[in-house]
């Protein structure tokens, strides 16, 4: 017996040498084959992610570059820009008391129509149609657009459903320092007031 138990032995130290033989390099192949996996995985993604990177940025440029456009062709239409003048001449030879007055009377105005749906009646209904009609054909990229004069009053809107003064709201003022005070034509891609 103890000849079988000494062989038993020698063959469990064999048989434990190979085994532990084997798995040292598998041990190892399997860890550089990780390493190597994330390595190609991590740059396959960083190229995807580029890629996708770049082609949103072209996007949102394209986008962007568009709405420019868009607005400074609207801002060259002849009877828009007269109606902007128009309303800058309410201002003319009157002290800044005078013109807070003047927006102050005609803000009130535009609170008391009867519905918040409709333009009340001292709107420019031309300038108001045909920018409603220009605002049809790009609904899908705007909530609404509008146009202010030199003080931040409204003008015209393509919707109703928007304040008459801007003149005090934060990007009137950075609108202002930017281009100075002149006519913004701006449009609305949201308006938490929008629907109130």
């Amino acid at each position: 017996m103890a000849l079988w138990s000494r062989s038993h032995s020698l063959q469990q130290k064999i048989i434990t040498a190979i085994v532990m033989g084997g798995l040292l390099p598998l041990t190892l192949s399997l860890f550089l084959s990780y390493l190597e996996e994330r390595r190609a995985l991590r740059e396959t993604i960083g190229g995807n992610f580029k890629e996708v990177a770049v082609e949103a940025s072209r996007r949102i440029e394209m986008h962007v570059t568009r709405g420019i456009n868009e607005a400074q062709q609207l801002a060259t239409t002849p009877f828009l820009r007269t109606a902007v003048t128009e309303s800058n001449r309410t201002y003319e030879g009157k002290d800044e008391r005078a013109i807070e007055e003047i927006i102050k009377d005609w803000q009130q105005r535009w609170r008391q129509r009867d519905k918040r749906s409709e333009f009340p009646l001292f709107i420019n209904r031309i300038v108001t149609n045909y920018l409603i009609r220009w605002h049809d054909i790009r609904k899908s990229d705007y909530v609404g657009i509008l146009v202010t004069d030199a003080r931040g009053a409204l003008v015209v809107s393509s919707i109703p459903q928007v304040e008459y003064y801007y003149g005090k709201t934060s990007w009137w003022t950075a609108v202002v320092k930017s281009q100075g005070a002149k006519p913004y034509v701006g449009e609305i891609a949201f308006d938490p007031a929008f629907g109130k």
